[in-house]
């Protein structure tokens, strides 16, 4: 018999693998409504152990949110597979915190769902260091497209992976022509031959 039976995970035998838990880990008995964080996972966000606002994560979720989320535990627990969500997370002094949130629903032998538990990774970091690069990338596209001067990019093969407006201006071709195309594609035959 293993523990993750679910005739046999019961709260306290999950709640000693949280408190020896470093990382965050979350147990929800879904029958009554029992939740159950990890000392650290407490600790991470800002409350106490014992604080009674972890008891409703939904309620923690930022509002924009909470459909998404909701929408996500509940395809969970009607299809099965993993349950996986990112969402913003209040901490315990007001902030929010971007967070992923996994897990594994155990069930019975007709397929209820009996206990969700699983873990929560704060991604803060990666999502500001994401959205970075994603404005990295878009000035930097601005700036390519409306130069004055002819830009091309190409792959190590030659191939045209992106033109701006003053490239195709300058050999007569429209952008969406020259990607995907080789330069020896699109050159006089003489020329390639040189």
């Amino acid at each position: 018999m293993s523990i993750l039976d679910p005739e046999h995970l019961d709260g306290d035998h999950f709640w000693s693998l949280l408190e020896l838990a470093t990382d965050g880990m979350w147990w929800w008995r879904i029958e009554d409504d029992e939740v159950r964080w990890s000392p650290s996972l407490a600790r991470a966000f800002g409350y106490a152990e014992d604080d009674r606002a972890l008891a409703d994560i939904l309620d923690l979720t930022h509002p924009d949110d909470r459909e998404h989320h909701r929408t996500a535990v509940e395809t969970h627990l009607r299809d099965g597979g993993a349950y996986d969500a990112a969402f913003r997370f209040r901490r315990g002094d007001g902030s929010y915190r971007w967070v992923r949130a996994r897990g594994v629903t155990t069930r019975d032998p007709e397929g209820r769902p009996l206990v969700m538990f699983g873990y929560v990774v704060d991604i803060s970091e990666e999502r500001e260091r994401m959205e970075a690069l994603r404005a990295s990338e878009a000035r930097f596209r601005a700036f390519i497209e409306h130069s004055p001067a002819a830009t091309f990019l190409t792959d190590e093969s030659g191939r045209y992976l992106a033109v701006n407006a003053a490239a195709s201006t300058l050999i007569s071709v429209p952008p969406d022509e020259l990607v995907g195309h080789r330069v020896s594609d699109l050159a006089h035959p003489e020329t390639v031959a040189i």
